[in-house]
């Protein structure tokens, strides 16, 4: 949108998704060494991601850009410590 001759503004918005991979939906567990395990989370749901930008520019030259991130369902991985079994878990 063109505000003046030498200042001209824009608006964006963005939405993805991000599917999680089989080996984060695996549910069975498998071994890295004997004391470290891996397992998946089969109930895990997609990232959803919506993106806002808004911003100017001024004479062709200087650009200043303002934007908010929001997701939705994260996935992280949880490191469990199992004392009693010597056992370190790594669960999504």
């Amino acid at each position: 949108m063109q505000v003046s001759e030498k200042v001209n503004s824009y608006i964006n918005y963005k939405r993805s998704i991000e599917r999680p991979d089989y080996s984060y939906l695996n549910p069975f567990v498998y071994y890295l060494n004997d004391n470290t395990i891996v397992t998946g989370n089969p109930n895990l749901k997609p990232v959803f991601t919506d993106k806002y930008l808004i911003g100017t520019t001024i004479n062709n030259k200087f650009t200043f850009e303002v934007y908010y991130r929001k997701a939705k369902n994260n996935i992280f991985e949880i490191p469990l410590q199992d004392n009693s079994n010597n056992i370190l878990i790594y669960s999504l």
